[in-house]
């Protein structure tokens, strides 16, 4: 073959992905035991994490939540795939699960809208159309005040940037905390904020009352799902919390990262919810002295975050990560084993998703 041939070859292989829900509740249905079926979560697992995932289950069923819990590993080393894998066995133990993709907020002037917008429509979502309790909608109410205390005329920034630039559901997702603000009356976001922003300093008083009853409305948000059973997927334990999985930070641009933790802790610290954030700790000290300067204890200044972090092991078994790529590469290439031989010894480690 022709060394100076070229290939184009995705360097980054999509995400590990887990077996859909249905298909766990099709072994269930099939009278496969719980080893089993756990195996079956497993089985793209090339980095061999499975007990990882299950310490973090079971650490789930006895923590006392708020609680935010940090994995961390450098960029390329499977933390989407990891979430992926995780995210299905928390839900096979009966754990409501909720995504959060900072990356693809990372356009919008504060990351609240985003977060609280898909906490909010995915919980949305776990019901049956028109079934929403009204702890859910009590929380958008409340969550209108804490955009007003965040900064005013954010929600008219947010729309806009959500229209030009966003990803698909964006629009809605900011429109649902827009909406928060007063459902009942026909005004646009612009104009509420607006009208905000001129009581902003008089109001500073109720808006920390706000703040305090938002979180507490997190709270109440939270045993409603786990005692409700929404939907018709995989049980619900209502001992366990609801957890957010946050991924994609460290591709964000320092100050949206920085800004994203912040209001998980003073925005979203409520009781029965959880947070898991995978990002690449090294990369996020670099980010936190770029923006609050060199000296920064940027280590300690991240421990006010975590309740707890811990590292994704890289122990790669090298026949297992030759034989994914192998895959990779025959899904790229073909049948043709001349091209997929020469790529494989240019591509002794490839990072993955």
């Amino acid at each position: 073959m022709d060394e100076q041939q070229s290939f184009k070859i995705k360097l980054r292989p999509e995400p590990i992905k887990a077996p859909s829900i249905a298909e766990i509740r099709q072994l269930q249905t099939d009278g496969k035991g719980d080893e089993e079926i756990v195996k079956s979560i497993f089985k793209e697992d090339v980095l061999e994490r499975r007990e990882h995932a299950q310490a973090i289950v079971s650490y789930m069923r006895h923590i006392e939540s708020p609680f935010t819990y940090c994995l961390d590993a450098p960029w390329g080393h499977g933390k989407t795939s990891f979430l992926n894998l995780l995210e299905r066995l928390l839900q096979y133990k009966g754990c409501v699960v909720l995504r959060f993709n900072a990356w693809e907020s990372d356009y919008l002037p504060d990351p609240f809208v985003p977060l609280f917008g898909q906490i909010y429509s995915q919980i949305r979502d776990l019901y049956p159309k028109g079934k929403l309790p009204q702890k859910a909608k009590d929380v958008l109410r409340r969550a209108g005040a804490v955009a007003r205390a965040i900064a005013p005329g954010l929600l008219k920034l947010g729309l806009e940037a959500a229209a030009n630039y966003g990803a698909p559901g964006s629009v809605e997702a900011v429109k649902a905390v827009a909406g928060a603000i007063d459902p009942d009356k026909a005004l646009c976001a612009a104009e509420e904020a607006k009208r905000l922003s001129e009581k902003a300093i008089e109001d500073y008083g109720e808006e920390t009352k706000e703040l305090s009853a938002f979180v507490h409305a997190l709270s109440e948000l939270a045993h409603v799902v786990r005692e409700d059973q929404p939907g018709d997927d995989l049980p619900i334990d209502p001992e366990m919390p609801i957890v957010v999985l946050v991924d994609e930070l460290d591709r964000c641009r320092p100050s949206f990262t920085i800004e994203v933790l912040e209001r998980i802790k003073h925005l979203f610290s409520a009781e029965g919810i959880c947070f898991i954030v995978a990002l690449d700790r090294t990369q996020l000290c670099h980010m936190i002295r770029q923006v609050y300067g060199a000296q920064t204890d940027a280590d300690g200044y991240l421990e006010r975050f975590f309740d707890l972090e811990s590292k994704l092991a890289w122990d790669v078994d090298e026949g297992a990560l030759r034989a994914s790529m192998e895959g990779v590469l025959c899904s790229i290439n073909g049948e043709d084993q001349q091209v997929r031989t020469h790529m494989l010894k240019r591509l002794t480690s490839v990072p993955l998703a």
